[in-house]
């Protein structure tokens, strides 16, 4: 006999045993409806994947870590090409730059690493929680469902990083580069480079230069299949966790409240190392302003039309040249 038909008798007699009452039934249709809604809820508070994709540029290993630790990727529209470059732009009250000393440097993406791993391993052992003692409604003797689940949601991630590379030439400014070398040429792998930057913080690498490419029916196709994944991953992770029986609401709720920590300290180490990226891009570029144009090659004049431009708005400014010329004529009349 086919295990599937086996365990679908056992799964028939349980519900029809007089211990399990009409209470029982409806707490854990509540269960179900709150595991429902899991997935969905995941995604608000999850890992963009095109975020992580830019974080796969520097620190590879930290944005695989990442994506498993947050399953439910955020959506994305398909047929949309969003410039990642807008996630490294600079932005205002963001400019501070803090240093750490060689052994603070070393504490700190110690402690990084171990946060990420422990919402990883909490991802891992509730699916095989999951897995192991309850039982889906439609497939009794799968165990490995939610675990399908969380490595569907790893492969969208990794689809994200692929397009991105398909979709823009990434160049990291202080590379050693060939005289000749032009744009379109892959970078050298450094091995030894790329080891130092995943157990460094972003704040400290060099610039990432994106630029775009050609757009090509390979793109559209790669762009197309990871927005239609993201989908794909919500739709069946709602099938599976509503399907889950013999699980009170009380179990749902810690299971629910145990995934968005995961997902909330995923994305807080994704958010603070993408704002160590804008960072240190913007420390670069002023750090090369101030070598090209000193302060002793700048006028004083323009120090202050500076000064006055910020704390005076530009449409003040137009308004008071637009009424000294109205009434430098009429002065000149009276005279």
């Amino acid at each position: 006999m086919h295990p599937e038909s086996i365990a679908s008798k056992m799964l028939n007699c349980l519900l029809g045993t007089d211990w399990l009452n009409e209470a029982t039934k409806a707490n854990m249709a509540s269960a179900q409806v709150l595991l429902g809604f899991l997935p969905t809820i995941l995604t608000f508070v999850g890992c963009d994947p095109t975020e992580t994709s830019i974080l796969a540029l520097r620190r590879p290993l930290l944005a695989m870590l990442v994506a498993i630790g947050s399953p439910a990727p955020a959506p994305s529209r398909s047929f949309v090409h969003e410039d990642p470059r807008k996630l490294l732009e600079r932005r205002e009250g963001n400019e501070k730059n803090i240093e750490y000393s060689p052994v603070q440097n070393s504490a700190l993406i110690t402690s990084q690493y171990v946060i990420t791993i422990i919402a990883v391993a909490n991802t891992v052992e509730l699916a095989l929680e999951l897995g192991f003692l309850t039982v889906s409604s439609f497939a009794p003797s799968r165990w490995w469902l939610v675990i399908l689940w969380t490595l569907l949601g790893l492969v969208v991630h990794i689809l994200a990083s692929v397009t991105l590379r398909v979709r823009m030439i990434v160049r990291k400014t202080g590379a050693r580069q060939d005289a000749g070398a032009s744009l379109q040429a892959p970078p050298q792998l450094n091995p030894r480079a790329s080891l130092r930057d995943e157990f460094s913080f972003c704040s400290t690498h060099n610039k990432t230069e994106l630029y775009w490419r050609k757009e090509s029916g390979w793109l559209i196709f790669l762009s197309w299949f990871t927005s239609s994944g993201t989908a794909i991953v919500v739709i069946y992770g709602t099938v599976v966790f509503s399907s889950f029986m013999f699980i009170a609401t009380q179990d749902a709720t810690i299971i629910v409240l145990r995934y968005l920590v995961s997902a909330l300290i995923c994305r807080a180490v994704l958010t603070s190392e993408l704002d160590g990226m804008r960072r240190a891009s913007h420390k670069q570029e002023r750090t090369a302003l101030n070598d090209t144009q000193g302060p002793s090659q700048r006028p004083a004049t323009d120090d202050l039309q500076d000064t006055i431009s910020r704390a005076i708005p530009l449409r003040d400014l137009r308004a008071n040249n637009v009424h000294s010329r109205q009434s430098e004529p009429r002065y000149r009349q009276t005279n």
